[in-house]
Parts: structure tokens; sequence; C-alpha cells
């Protein structure tokens, strides 16, 4: 299934609760003026391993305009580091409906991953025993995106959201792989392209479309 036909499927089921989940969305939307939430997990890559905070400000009865960031901790640009990944954005929320919304962003991603055969993060090559490059890849992006899902406002100031489906279009990116060590291959060259394809992987899932990403907080 490719992904217009999932962004149809669940174009589907967002409209589907839209009329069947109990609140007043709609009526609660017009008194928020600000929203103070964080996304925790979605299923992708980025949003499994970068849950972000969410400000957010309403701009009228059928608008919110909002920031993004995670806690990407420090970057240490030596090939031992291990696990770096840093998220902002900035996002417009459009509501056609009680609680159904088209959402506009932008976003900056950064990573770096120490990666491996035995390691196996974020997909490292596991087609072959004999052959095991340890490297680091590392990259980033400027990403727009459009999506779409359904904010629930509840009476007691509590919201819950989901981006059903976003779709992705990098504006500018970059990766690179660098190798700290190698064995099985028949030379420098040969492992180099090696983790040069790794990072290409690492850099396809940092960049690619989000899917039912949960968002939770309160407005005030």
């Amino acid at each position: 299934m490719n992904y217009f036909k999932l962004g149809a499927l669940l174009l589907c089921l967002s409209s589907f609760s839209t009329s069947s989940f109990a609140a007043d969305s709609a009526s609660n939307r017009k008194d928020a003026t600000l929203y103070l939430g964080i996304q925790p997990i979605g299923m992708d890559i980025p949003d499994l391993i970068g849950p972000t905070g969410h400000l957010g400000i309403g701009l009228g009865e059928n608008l919110i305009f909002g920031v993004e960031k995670n806690q990407p901790g420090a970057l240490d640009e030596a090939a031992d580091s291990s696990f770096y990944y840093e998220t902002q954005g900035y996002w417009l929320r459009l509501f056609t409906g009680n609680s159904f919304y088209f959402k506009l962003g932008y976003h900056q991603r950064k990573w770096q991953f120490r990666t491996s055969n035995q390691g196996l993060w974020l997909f490292g090559n596991i087609n072959s025993l004999w052959e095991d490059v340890d490297g680091v890849t590392r990259g980033e992006a400027k990403l727009a995106s459009f999506g779409f899902g359904n904010l629930w406002h509840f009476d007691s100031h509590f919201y819950l959201g989901v981006d059903w489906a976003v779709f992705t279009k990098p504006l500018s990116s970059s990766y690179s792989g660098d190798v700290v060590s190698y064995f099985g291959y028949g030379s420098d060259a040969e492992a180099q392209r090696a983790i040069e394809e790794r990072a290409k992987l690492h850099h396809d899932v940092m960049t690619g479309p989000g899917l039912a990403v949960l968002t939770l907080g309160f407005y005030f």
C-alpha cells in the first residue's frame, strides 16, 4: 500500500472519528488562546525516538499556530558518539469541522548515529554475517509538511490529538558516513561505500512521513 492509499484510508477514519467522538471541540476551541502539550509518540521512527514539547497559540476559532522542539542532549562530534537526534519546527492547524484539521509545517532535523551489524541501530545491514562496517552516520534536513488529523478539546481543558498522516518534502538535506572499523570488505573504499549506503537509508527514514502521531496537553 503506497502513502497516498494509506492517506486516503486514514482520512476516511479521521472523518468518522470526527462525528463519533464525544467532545464539543468547536465550542471549546473558541475560548482557547494558549496550548501547552507534548507529542510523546508516533508510528514513525523520528516520532518514536524524539518526543517533542509543544506551545500553541489560538488565532481565532479555526486556526492554531504552534512551535515544537525536543530535548536532544549534547552532540559529540567524535566518532564514538552513539545517538543524537534534534528536531524543531513550526506548524499551523486549520480546522474545518468539530475536530478535524489540515496541518502545514516546517521542521529542521539533525541526527547522528553509531551503527553496525551487531547494533542493528536503525536498520544496520543485516544481510550478511560475514562482513560488517562499524561507523557513524550523520545528517540534517529542512522539511515542509502537509497532514491531517483530529484534535479534541474537552471541557476539562484537556486536549487530545492525532496527526493521522503527515507527508514530508525535504527542502534541503545532506548526509554522510564515517568508517570506524570493518571486516569482510576488500578495501577501505568498499567499507566507505557501505557506510554511505547506510547513511542514505538513515536519511530516508529520518525525513520520511509521520503516521498516527499522538499529541496531548492542556489549553487555556
